[in-house]
């Protein structure tokens, strides 16, 4: 289990049963908006501080590739409104250079470690559960010497993205496995994390700064103790969730949906309402969707070797 797909099984219990216990992804997946805006920057950014690659150029390889891919995929898209998308990316990293060289948001952090992948084993509810992790960049402070992770994240609003930052888990899950994984000499523990806000607008005449926003978060080890006991409690659920899935109950009545805005964006929306209508919803599912592995970015092999 992952902090992602732990997240969906509290989020919308739905959902995740569509997603991570069946394994299913959108056969026709949009080629456009913010999710994928969001990775292009993400993997740019990624490659200027853990490889340090220039950063528009980085952007606009990874975007040309992109564009190769779908060309070649025959797959059907706006080439027009997708080359605006990506040029808005270009666009706002040119403008995170400037604001860096004017700021310093940055000049204290020192890259220690790339995607490195964390896992820990554990017995809930008489079952061997595997709890797993990725970070993507860790970082120094050498002005306080604090072990951060540092993360970018692409908005329209500062204000709503800082609140949602606050409450994320994916911190915690990470600063969680480090210390359940503790071993003597280890190196100095995550402390925090650094995240830099990109807003999403071309910088014209008409828009108004701040562009860029830097917040640090830290969590001290009272609120890792609760997190260890709330995720115990999550994970109780979980497990005693699949056990009635693998046993035939009806999803309906143990991954049940929790409808809201987050609706209007669930690649699942159609097949779930079919669902709720008691209707057969394999022949929809075959043509909408693919099958695989939910946790396949964490590598199994990977995995277990960090776990051995």
């Amino acid at each position: 289990m992952s902090n992602s797909d732990i997240g969906t099984f509290k989020t919308c219990r739905r959902k995740w049963y569509f997603s991570s216990y069946l394994g299913l992804r959108d056969r026709h997946e949009p080629v456009m908006g913010p999710l994928h805006l969001g990775t292009r920057v993400h993997a740019a950014l990624e490659r200027h501080y853990a490889y340090g690659h220039d950063l528009e150029e980085a952007y606009v390889e990874i975007a040309e590739a992109e564009l190769e891919t779908l060309i070649s995929s025959g797959v059907v898209f706006d080439e027009r409104a997708w080359r605006k998308e990506t040029e808005l990316g270009r666009i706002m990293l040119v403008g995170y250079i400037e604001w860096l060289a004017e700021t310093g948001a940055d000049m204290n952090l020192e890259v220690l470690g790339v995607e490195e992948k964390l896992s820990y084993d554990m017995e809930i509810a008489g079952e061997k559960v595997r709890l797993v992790g990725k970070m993507d960049l860790r970082v120094k402070d050498t002005h306080t010497g604090q072990n951060l992770i540092m993360d970018w994240k692409t908005t329209n609003n500062f204000t709503r993205l800082t609140d949602d930052i606050l409450m994320n888990e994916q911190l915690l899950t990470y600063m969680l496995l480090e210390r359940l994984n503790y071993k003597e000499g280890d190196h100095q523990f995550l402390q925090g994390a650094v995240f830099i806000m990109l807003r999403k607008v071309t910088r014209g005449p008409r828009s108004k700064p701040p562009y860029y926003e830097r917040v640090e978060i830290h969590h001290r080890k009272r609120r890792l103790l609760s997190f260890h006991t709330r995720l115990i409690g999550t994970l109780t659920d979980y497990i005693r969730v699949v056990k009635h899935l693998d046993e035939g109950v009806d999803h309906k009545l143990v991954a049940y949906p929790t409808p809201g805005q987050q609706c209007r964006y669930c690649p699942f929306k159609h097949v779930c309402d079919m669902a709720e209508d008691n209707t057969d919803i394999s022949d929809m599912v075959n043509d909408l969707y693919t099958q695989g592995d939910p946790h396949e970015r964490y590598g199994a092999s990977e995995t277990e070797e960090i776990a051995s």
